[in-house]
C-alpha cells in the first residue's frame, strides 16, 4: 500500500509541474502570436508603401509638376472581401524646383474600426527628372534618342 501511495504522490506532483509549465508556455505563446501578427502587418504596410512609391514614379514620369506643388494625397483602399483589415496606400509628390522631386509613399493597415495597426512610409528624392512627359516617340532629352527613364535608382 505504501508503494501505491508514493506512486500516486509522484503522479500528482508530475501533473502539477506539467500544469504549471503548460500555463506559462500558453502565456508566452499568446504573446509570440501577437508579435508575429504585428510583424506581418508591418510587412504588408511596407509593401504597400513600396507600391505607392512605384506609382509615384510612374506619375512623375507621366505628368507635369510646377515648382512648389504637392499633389496626389489620395487614399487607395485595397479592401479584400472577408478580411477584417483595410489596406491603404497614399502617395505624395513634391516639386521643390529644378529637376528634383520628392516622392513619398505611405502604407497603412487598419482594423474594421479604423484603428491603425501598422504604418510604414518611404521617401525617395529623385534628381534629374524632366518636367513633362512627351508623347510616345518624341525625343525627350534632345539627344536624338528616346529615353525610357530620365532618372535612375541608386
Amino acid at each position: 500500500m505504501n508503494n501505491r501511495g508514493q506512486v500516486l504522490l509522484f503522479v500528482f506532483f508530475l501533473l502539477l509541474v506539467v500544469g504549471i509549465l503548460s500555463s506559462g508556455i500558453s502565456v508566452l505563446w499568446q504573446a509570440d502570436t501577437g508579435i508575429r501578427t504585428q510583424e506581418q502587418f508591418g510587412s504588408i504596410a511596407f509593401y504597400l508603401a513600396q507600391g505607392a512609391v512605384e506609382r509615384a514614379k510612374a506619375e512623375v514620369l507621366r505628368g507635369y509638376w510646377a515648382a512648389g506643388t504637392s499633389t496626389i494625397s489620395d487614399q487607395n483602399d485595397l479592401d479584400i472581401a472577408s478580411d477584417p483589415q483595410q489596406y491603404l496606400y497614399s502617395i505624395q509628390i513634391i516639386n521643390s524646383g529644378g529637376t528634383t522631386r520628392t516622392l513619398t509613399g505611405t502604407g497603412r493597415v487598419l482594423d474594421l474600426a479604423g484603428n491603425e495597426i501598422a504604418y510604414r512610409q518611404i521617401r525617395v528624392i529623385v534628381d534629374g527628372i524632366q518636367d513633362s512627359a512627351l508623347p510616345a516617340g518624341e525625343d525627350d532629352d534632345l539627344t536624338g534618342t528616346n529615353q525610357a527613364w530620365t532618372w535612375r535608382e541608386i
